[in-house]
């Protein structure tokens, strides 16, 4: 897999490789009388040299790396965790299983799943005694506009429609489990929730008349209590009552956030990173060491946002993944350069790894912590 284009110089499968082209090759065959045999061996020497000090300085850690073990054939549409167990959603419609973060995946029967779905977005609910549902928005494999949900209360083996109460072609793009309570970010349709394990749905005040397009649900734990953190088109708003009411606290369009030990970050559309310590009241811009083209109006920005203890992710569009241990101060680049590590639509936390779906080939990455 070639992940740098310096000319004469690439990388193949994490190695360094020098190879010659047909348009610049290293050796030219000419007549004996152009060039003596030292000059020869002074002219590949000084290529060589050359070559090797362009691969030691541009050589920076690979600490993502393929799954050992893709699941399933096709793309990767959707990954959800329950503890260390990872459930992935695929384009061909199919559910998987891991519990050895992706070393190795099972493919579950998904009974009565129909074979012309799509698994958009998965959601997994604890219901005690090892016991999980397991939610899926699904889409259509053809062309019609056909977005269905359904629910499995034995970790994917079986499937039933749950889409009472939902708009007609509700299609979640993203999920958060509050205890007994799960929410479902519908694209321009606001949030949904439900409290009885998804068998039925009921619009949050921030519902259909609203016409948001949800791009990403979180649940912000404090000593005071629990609140739903959505990221909106519209901005970031929050609840502190189950969705019953809303308060708008960034008025920006955000592509994602992630809170963790009293902090609210937020991904914002072509403004980049930023980090509330007061409830979402404040807000400072944390961009140190993100590229400045995420500030371009035509750029998406940051795609996903991921925290994990004082490490917090974010996946910058065509730019790749970035790292910072100091609460969002500084940011380096976490080793996913070159045209096949560049665009990540998602990151999620297993256990003692971080996931990446890559945004044109949905295929799956790993790192670990």
């Amino acid at each position: 897999m070639v992940v740098s284009h310096i000319p004469h110089v690439y990388f193949v499968s994490g190695k360094c490789k020098v190879v010659s082209t047909p348009h610049a090759p290293f050796y030219r065959h000419e007549e004996p009388t152009t060039l003596c045999p030292t000059e020869v061996e002074m002219r590949t020497l000084l290529l060589c040299t050359l070559a090797l000090l362009v691969i030691v300085g541009c050589s920076k850690p690979m600490l993502w790396d393929s799954v050992p073990h893709h699941p399933g054939s096709g793309p990767v549409c959707c990954l959800a965790v329950n503890d260390t167990t990872l459930y992935a959603g695929t384009w061909d419609g199919g559910i998987y299983v891991s519990t050895d973060f992706g070393a190795k995946w099972t493919r579950q029967d998904t009974t009565g799943l129909p074979s012309d779905r799509r698994t958009w977005c998965l959601a997994v609910m604890p219901m005690g005694q090892n016991a999980v549902v397991l939610i899926a928005s699904t889409r259509y494999k053809g062309e019609k506009e056909d977005n269905r949900m359904f629910r499995s209360s034995d970790k994917g083996i079986s499937w039933t429609s749950c889409d009472d109460g939902l708009p007609e072609n509700a299609l979640a793009t993203c999920f958060a489990v509050c205890d007994s309570t799960i929410f479902a970010g519908v694209w321009g349709r606001g949030v949904y929730l439900s409290t009885d394990f998804g068998k039925s749905w009921v619009s949050t005040n921030l519902g259909a008349e609203h016409n948001l397009w949800v791009q990403d649900l979180a649940v912000r734990s404090r000593q005071a209590g629990k609140s739903i953190l959505a990221a909106t088109d519209g901005g970031l708003l929050m609840s502190s009552n189950n969705g019953a009411n809303w308060k708008l606290i960034n008025s920006y369009e955000t592509t994602c956030i992630g809170a963790s030990n009293g902090e609210i970050y937020a991904g914002i559309r072509v403004r980049g990173v930023f980090l509330s310590t007061d409830n979402g009241t404040g807000w400072k811009e944390m961009n140190n060491g993100i590229p400045s083209g995420i500030t371009d109006k035509y750029a998406v920005g940051v795609n996903s946002l991921a925290v994990s203890g004082d490490s917090v992710f974010v996946a910058i569009y065509s730019q790749g993944i970035f790292l910072s241990t100091d609460h969002g101060k500084n940011w380096t680049d976490d080793g996913t350069w070159g045209p096949n590590f560049c665009q990540f639509r998602s990151l999620t936390i297993c256990g003692r790894y971080i996931f990446a779906i890559e945004q044109n080939y949905y295929t799956l990455s790993r790192r670990a912590l």
